[in-house]
C-alpha cells in the first residue's frame, strides 16, 4: 500500500491584545468550518508567571509587545533584561477550539494534543483574550473578510 505524504496548512498566528493574564494567539491557517457549521482553530496562550503578574515591568513589556518589536527594541535592554532573569518562563499551552460564532461560545476539543472529549460549551465569560479570539476568528471567517 503507498505512503501518501501528510500536509499541513500554513501556520499564520496572529496575537490578540495580551492582557496582565497572558498573551493569545490564534492561527488563521488552522481556520476550517466543522460539519456542525462551527470554526475549528488552533490556539495559542501564554500565560504570565504570578511573579511577574504584579510588576510594572511586565506589563510594559506586555505593552510594547503589542506595538510591535520596533518600539520594543528602543526601551532600555536593562529593564527587558531585568523582566528575563527575574521572571520564571512562562508557560505555554496549545488548544483546538471549537466556536459557534452565532451564539459567541466556544470549547477546547483538544489541549496540549489530548483530546477533551464531551468538552462543555462556554460563553468567554468576559475574558478578553477569549473575546478577541472569537470577534477575530469569527470576522475571518465570515463571508466577505
Amino acid at each position: 500500500m503507498p505512503c501518501l505524504p501528510a500536509w499541513a496548512g500554513p501556520v499564520e498566528w496572529h496575537e490578540v491584545a495580551a492582557t496582565s493574564e497572558g498573551r493569545q494567539w490564534w492561527d488563521s491557517g488552522s481556520l476550517r468550518t466543522n460539519k456542525s457549521g462551527n470554526l475549528t482553530l488552533l490556539s495559542r496562550y501564554q500565560s504570565i508567571p504570578q511573579s511577574t503578574a504584579q510588576s510594572t515591568e511586565a506589563i510594559q513589556l506586555i505593552e510594547q509587545s503589542n506595538k510591535g518589536q520596533e518600539q520594543a527594541a528602543k526601551q532600555p535592554n536593562k529593564i527587558q533584561g531585568q523582566a528575563t532573569r527575574q521572571s520564571p518562563r512562562a508557560k505555554t499551552d496549545l488548544y483546538v477550539m471549537e466556536i459557534d460564532c452565532g451564539q459567541r461560545i466556544y470549547r477546547d476539543t483538544s489541549i496540549n494534543g489530548i483530546p477533551q472529549f464531551n468538552a462543555t460549551w462556554l460563553p468567554s465569560g468576559g475574558d478578553q483574550l477569549i473575546d478577541a479570539v472569537l470577534s477575530e476568528a469569527c470576522s475571518a471567517a465570515s463571508p466577505g473578510a
